[in-house]
C-alpha cells in the first residue's frame, strides 16, 4: 500500500486488516509488544475516550510525556479519532510549555507523573482553563474513569480536510504525514525532533515501511 495521500486512520486500518498478527510496536522498557490488530484496538480506545470528553472533531489535545507507550498511543490515537495532537517536550521548560499550550488553544492536557510540577508551573502562566488528566508513562490515563464516545466516521484517503488535520498534527512533514514504522528517541531543544513532530515535540521520527516500530 502506497502511504502517499493516506490518513493515519486509513493506514492503521489497512495494516490491521491485511497483516493483523504482524508485530507493529515494541516498548523495551516495559516489554510490551503489540501486533497491528492489537494496536488498532488500543488507538481506537484512545480515540473513543477523547470523544467521550466531549471534544469536537479537530480539537487540539496535548500531552506532556517522555517517549514511551502513553505518548505514542495518545499521538496516534488522537489522530486516528480526527483530533489535533501536540506532544510538548518536557525539556522546554515552563515558559515554552505555556507558550505552546496557549497558542495551540488546547483545552485538554495529559501529564505524566514526573512532569506534574512542570505542568503546574506552565499552567500558572495561562489565563485560559485547561483540563489536566494524569497519565502513566506506560499505561496512559485511567481510561475507565473517562466515558467512551462514538468514533467519528472514518475519513477517506482523498478527504482534503482529514489530510489537513493530519498535517497540523505533524507540521514539519511536507505534504502530510509519511507513514510506516518508526524509531523514536528523545529529542533535544532545537534538534531534529522539533522539525518533525511539531513545536518542541521532542521526537525524532525515522520512517521505514517494513520493520516493526520500537520506542525507547
Amino acid at each position: 500500500m502506497n502511504p502517499e495521500g493516506q490518513t493515519i486512520r486509513s493506514l492503521i486500518d489497512h495494516h490491521a486488516e491485511t497483516s493483523p498478527d504482524r508485530q507493529f510496536v515494541a516498548f523495551p522498557e516495559s516489554g510490551n509488544r503489540y501486533t497491528w490488530r492489537e494496536f488498532r484496538e488500543r488507538v481506537r480506545a484512545v480515540a473513543s475516550r477523547l470523544a467521550g470528553l466531549g471534544l469536537p472533531p479537530g480539537a487540539p489535545v496535548s500531552g506532556l510525556h517522555g517517549n514511551g507507550q502513553a505518548a505514542l498511543e495518545l499521538f496516534l490515537g488522537g489522530m486516528y479519532g480526527g483530533f489535533q495532537v501536540l506532544l510538548v517536550n518536557p525539556l522546554s521548560g515552563p515558559d515554552i510549555v505555556s507558550y505552546v499550550l496557549e497558542h495551540s488553544e488546547t483545552t485538554t492536557l495529559f501529564v505524566a507523573p514526573q512532569h506534574e510540577t512542570l505542568a503546574e508551573q506552565a499552567l500558572s502562566r495561562l489565563s485560559q482553563d485547561i483540563r489536566v488528566i494524569p497519565a502513566h508513562p506506560d499505561h496512559g490515563p485511567d481510561w475507565e474513569a473517562i466515558p467512551a464516545g462514538e468514533l467519528p466516521p472514518a475519513p477517506q484517503p482523498d478527504d482534503q480536510s482529514a489530510r489537513h488535520a493530519d498535517r497540523r498534527a505533524l507540521p514539519g512533514l511536507r505534504g502530510g504525514p509519511r507513514w510506516g514504522s518508526a524509531h523514536l528517541r528523545r529529542g533535544r531543544p532545537g534538534g531534529q525532533g522539533r522539525q518533525l513532530a511539531g513545536v518542541d515535540a521532542g521526537l525524532d521520527v525515522r520512517v521505514d515501511i517494513e520493520p516493526a516500530l520500537q520506542v525507547d
